[in-house]
């Protein structure tokens, strides 16, 4: 996208911020389950291949209720269901970290000043915690192999929403009329006017799921590749990207993830050898 230097750098931080703090509570939770002894089997009773496509049959479903509603007029019926949906992310998050009241009371609370009081930056910053709530919760359920399937998956699919049917165009610029929870929002300046950018909230979530599960199964040094891969899928579209042009980010984060973890496991093999 060719942007000023600053909102680069800003963009690629939150990036790595949310992926960051996703493996950071991702382990945390394992942390806590385990010193209550209970496995993450317990909590996710569904075998991950069925998690899976729950997953993908939820995430086409609802973009198809979407893009009808906003075909209808009927964003309201969004707005209604992100302002749920964020609370109950939000509880999730707290739950983990203060008593249930609390939890409540805080998750309530940052609902109301998301939707009624916070400006860009505080809504980009209560989409951190969000964000990574989510990728947590679904690396959590999905595990390694689902996870490389669904990023491989939702890499297509991005190129086909974006590029032929264009309907990811249509449903992005009708939901972020009402809620931020479309992804990361910022503001480039030009000479000539001020553009919003916008980072998808799938295109920070998915890669973060592969992510923690890479960090799962294999450790800091093999989620670190994968990261790599993330971060260099990103910057590419960032620094080639055109102006005023959507681009599906899955598309390009997704398989250099994919990438960087082949390459770890073919050196890891090498070393072996």
């Amino acid at each position: 996208m060719k942007t000023r230097p600053t909102t680069s750098a800003i963009l690629l931080t939150v990036f790595a911020i949310t992926i960051m703090g996703s493996v950071a509570f991702t382990q945390y939770s394992i942390y806590v389950l385990s010193s209550l002894n209970v496995s993450t089997s317990q909590i996710y009773t569904v075998p991950p291949y069925e998690e899976l496509l729950v997953l993908l049959v939820a995430l086409f479903g609802i973009t198809a209720l979407f893009i009808y509603l906003i075909k209808r007029g009927l964003q309201k019926i969004i707005f209604w269901s992100f302002v749920a949906i964020s609370w109950l992310i939000l509880f999730d998050f707290f739950q983990f970290i203060l008593s249930a009241v609390f939890a409540l009371i805080v998750s309530i609370l940052l609902v109301l000043y998301y939707y009624r009081y916070s400006g860009r930056t505080g809504r980009n910053v209560i989409n951190v915690v969000i964000f990574l709530t989510v990728a947590s919760t679904l690396s959590l359920a999905l595990g390694l192999v689902p996870s490389v399937i669904l990023t491989a998956i939702i890499a297509i699919y991005d190129y086909i929403a974006v590029y032929k049917t264009k309907h990811m165009i249509k449903l992005a610029k009708g939901i972020s009329e009402y809620g931020s929870l479309a992804g990361f929002v910022f503001q480039a300046k030009n000479l000539i006017k001020k553009r919003a950018i916008l980072l998808g909230g799938g295109d920070v979530v998915f890669p973060a799921v592969l992510i923690n599960s890479v960090f799962t199964a294999y450790g800091a040094i093999a989620s670190t590749f994968t990261f790599a891969g993330a971060l260099t899928g990103l910057w590419i579209i960032i620094a080639f990207g055109k102006r005023n042009k959507a681009y599906p980010a899955m598309s390009f984060i997704g398989p250099l993830e994919l990438l960087a973890l082949g390459i770890f496991l073919m050196l890891s093999m090498l070393i072996r050898l």
